[in-house]
């Protein structure tokens, strides 16, 4: 299969808020259309295609709003790992608008966590833990300086911790 090189600029926020990333990718000569106002690449020549396949391409700042919409969905379901490509994707399904839908997450993973251990998240104090203090200095810090119970959480294995790139629907 003869492929072509694509790069798009997918960008969100605006003024000194506005995040660009450039994707950069390989994909078939024929077959595929890009379309810039969805930033989605169309399983298809026409990007006007009715019910093709696509890839939509999302830049944000915080995860949570990746999935701030996940709590309305019916059915939610984690499902396994699925490699494209070299490329390690994570699996969703869900009922949305009357339909079934399977979402993979395109991310880098950062760490896996194995079953029977756990992960301490939001521990915003640790870089404080870790300074090089003096021997008053330490007998002058607080006991305790553990997180808030609000800001504490911990995730329990099997899990994975990572940077979401792309959703695929």
């Amino acid at each position: 299969m003869k492929t072509k090189e694509l790069a798009v600029d997918v960008s969100s926020g605006v003024g000194s808020n506005k995040m660009t990333v450039t994707v950069s990718m390989q994909i078939p000569e024929s077959g595929w259309a890009y379309d810039e106002k969805k930033n989605s690449l169309i399983n298809n020549d026409n990007i006007k295609a009715s019910g093709a396949g696509f890839i939509q391409f999302t830049v944000e700042k915080e995860i949570e709003k990746f999935d701030f919409y996940k709590d309305k969905f019916e059915n939610y379901q984690e499902i396994g790992e699925r490699e494209i490509g070299g490329v390690t994707f994570q699996g969703r399904t869900y009922k949305r608008i009357g339909y079934e839908w399977t979402e993979y997450l395109l991310c880098k993973i950062i760490r896996k966590v194995p079953k029977g251990q756990s992960l301490k998240l939001d521990e915003i104090f640790d870089d404080i833990k870790k300074l090089p203090l003096n021997r008053a200095q330490r007998r002058n810090m607080p006991k305790n300086i553990d997180n808030p119970a609000e800001l504490r959480d911990i995730i329990k294995g099997p899990a994975l911790v990572v940077l979401p790139i792309a959703v695929y629907q």
